[in-house]
């Protein structure tokens, strides 16, 4: 980043846009695993740990390491997974129920250090599968205890999962249903910053945009705030002392990042140049006193931003104009966060979109919001876009930073899907091929072009490349 920065002769710091999945797979790995997470995946991470030591380092970490544990133990055994089947069919089968006598048998979800998630899923099947795994751990000690009565085994030969200090017990339990709820909004954050940014109809019909910059700041707020409260609560639970001290990680560590957002301009700029909020959003967050500071700050850094890089750029702009996407949506707790606090806004000047040569762009889109449309506005790519003649140096900002990604997931998928496109079969394809097939079908997977022919020209014309569906299917090199 230095060296990209000496060239083309930016600040680094000011530039950087930290990948908030990475943020949250840092905060969620301090409220599971309380400290020094890091020290704990790289020891159960060495070659040389051997089972019984990374049982016991994953036993120590608690409630969700004993339920790991349990969780690899039936995995790796074939007969422990059919057990475990057996013992749900059973029960489906004498149920009065049709609904239930109609359900499959699942199998436990294993987790993995990449991906926090994975944590997740493993407790929510857990919590699931609880009374058949209980029932499971008690007839494999009665099965083992007969043995050893019968000499068939020896005492010693106990597996890990099933000795006393290994077992999942009802307090241990609460603590996995207690902490899958404190992630839930940690999972509702990632989904909402995941995307692609692209609008599409999701489900229940709305149209929707995830994976935009403009909505950081406003999680990084309403996981502080879910937190606090959880922090707050902590009496009401058991082992309350335990339960707080992950709790102040987790929130120290958001913190640590939430902090660093004064570092980049990005994130504040993006959510004010979002017309249903502008600064709404902070002035309804940031009410306290001691407060006050952090939102002068924030306007400096984004006032500082325009005057420097934009406000003085030659005016240039036009062309088409699309009408904007319009969504109708059930909200999450997180959208209900940040739509309660944005509610409110606009209205406060009269509406004036005459803009002045003479006056300033920035001062002029702020002091003149349009009540009855800004609010309603879903996506504000588009609303700048249909404004790069009345703003043209303000839209080119806000294009610029409402278009970053806030995290590498859709690169990433990209990664893959490309991957998957040069197999060791297809090792030469060209660059330039890989590319516009790649860009092909994101257009098509978001609506901006119809579904093309497998087969297309490729031809170079004053220097760029045009391509559209050939009209002979079927030929070939032979014709």
């Amino acid at each position: 980043m230095e060296d990209i920065a000496e060239a083309l002769g930016f600040d680094p710091k000011k530039r950087r846009v930290r990948c908030f999945g990475h943020v949250l797979n840092l905060v969620v790995k301090a409220l599971l695993f309380g400290y020094k997470a890091e020290a704990f995946e790289a020891e159960i991470d060495g070659e040389s740990v051997s089972g019984a030591a990374q049982h016991e380092t994953w036993r120590k970490k608690g409630p969700i390491g004993k339920l790991h544990n349990l969780v690899h133990w039936i995995h790796r055994s074939d007969k422990l997974t059919y057990r475990l089947r057996a013992l749900q069919e059973e029960l489906f089968q004498h149920s009065d129920n049709p609904k239930i006598r109609a359900r499959k048998p699942v199998d436990v979800v294993r987790d993995n250090q990449t991906r926090w998630l994975s944590t997740l899923y493993m407790m929510r099947r857990g919590l699931l599968l609880r009374p058949f795994l209980e029932d499971l751990v008690e007839k494999v000690t009665l099965e083992f205890n007969k043995e050893c009565r019968n000499g068939a085994r020896r005492r010693e030969e106990i597996p890990l999962c099933l000795r006393e200090e290994s077992l999942l017990g009802e307090k241990d339990w609460k603590v996995i249903e207690l902490m899958d709820k404190v992630l839930l909004g940690f999972e509702e954050a990632l989904r909402m910053l995941e995307g692609d940014a692209q609008s599409q109809v999701r489900k229940g019909g709305r149209i929707e945009a995830y994976g935009n910059m403009w909505d950081v700041a406003s999680t990084y707020e309403f996981l502080m705030e879910r937190l606090e409260e959880w922090k707050a609560a902590a009496e009401n639970y058991l082992d309350p002392e335990h339960f707080r001290i992950n709790i102040n990680l987790g929130w120290d560590k958001l913190n640590e990042y939430c902090t660093k957002l004064d570092e980049t301009p990005a994130c504040y700029a993006s959510a004010i140049l979002n017309p249903a909020s502008r600064w709404g959003y902070f002035e309804n967050t940031w009410t306290d006193k001691a407060q006050l500071p952090w939102l002068q700050e924030a306007k400096r850094m984004v006032k500082t931003l325009w005057e420097e890089e934009y406000k003085s750029l030659p005016n240039v702009s036009n062309s088409d104009e699309e009408p904007p996407f319009k969504r109708l949506k059930a909200m999450s707790a997180l959208e209900r966060h940040r739509a309660h606090r944005t509610s409110s806004l606009a209205g406060r000047c009269p509406l004036d979109r005459s803009v002045n040569a003479d006056h300033d762009e920035y001062d002029h889109w702020l002091s003149s919001p349009d009540v009855k449309s800004d609010p309603l506005v879903t996506d504000p790519i588009q609303y700048w876009w249909e404004r790069r003649k009345d703003y043209p140096r303000l839209s080119r900002m806000a294009l610029d930073l409402l278009s970053v990604p806030p995290m590498s997931a859709e690169c990433e998928r990209l990664f893959s899907v490309a991957g998957q496109m040069v197999s060791p079969l297809r090792t030469r394809l060209e660059a330039s091929t890989i590319g516009m097939t790649q860009t092909l079908r994101s257009w098509v997977r978001n609506g901006l072009i119809d579904a093309v022919d497998t087969l297309v020209d490729v031809s170079d014309e004053v220097g760029s490349s045009i391509i559209w569906e050939t009209e002979e299917d079927g030929r070939d090199d032979g014709e």
